[in-house]
């Protein structure tokens, strides 16, 4: 089986730096949990100024090498590695002209020692896999419509990772956490 996961959101933590960032550059206290839209912009209500210094931060040269991992979801994800095929689909920050080789550094190392592939890409649902995480529902929903069905005619399936900026959104599949994956795909592999 081929699994497919997002970065950022669910293995990688770029909301909590991202947040850090806003706070320390404007001395704010914003939490991760302040994240109720997607777009940190808009979900912190800052005005295109505001935003400015942020995004060069984001967007140097670095930065994403140099983000904290989700531990639980990096364990969860190295076990799934030891019967599937694990590829991380992730669309790098557009202003950002080192963000594709700086994830690829993370991915390195932060699951060194595992096979994987890497796919930077904008448009996700053109990668095909049996299962699909992210947690931006509109990347679930554009990979469902898609890839809804594996040639061999087994259901794919996608999943939305719970986040405080996607609880909105009740209309796709959704786990709060990749453990509960391992028990979906262990079902399924079976």
């Amino acid at each position: 089986m081929r699994l497919l996961f997002d970065v950022d959101g669910v293995c990688c933590d770029l909301s909590t730096a991202v947040v850090n960032l806003v706070n320390d550059i404007h001395g704010t206290s914003f939490m991760r949990i302040d994240l109720k839209c997607w777009g940190y912009q808009e979900a912190l209500g800052l005005s295109d100024a505001d935003w400015q210094p942020v995004e060069a931060s984001v967007s140097a040269p670095g930065f994403a090498e140099h983000l904290p991992p989700i531990h639980a979801a990096v364990s969860a994800i190295r076990r799934l590695s030891a019967q599937h095929d694990v590829a991380f689909v992730t669309c790098p920050w557009k202003t950002s002209p080192t963000w594709a080789w700086d994830r690829k550094r993370w991915l390195d190392r932060v699951f060194s020692g595992m096979a994987f592939d890497y796919v930077p890409t904008k448009s996700k649902a053109l990668v095909s896999g049996h299962v699909f995480v992210d947690d931006k529902p509109s990347n679930v929903h554009e990979w469902l419509a898609e890839n809804g069905r594996h040639k061999s005619g087994n259901v794919w399936g996608a999943f939305v990772l719970s986040q405080p900026w996607n609880r909105s959104n009740v209309l796709l599949p959704r786990i709060d956490a990749l453990v509960e994956l391992e028990e979906i795909v262990r079902r399924c592999a079976a």
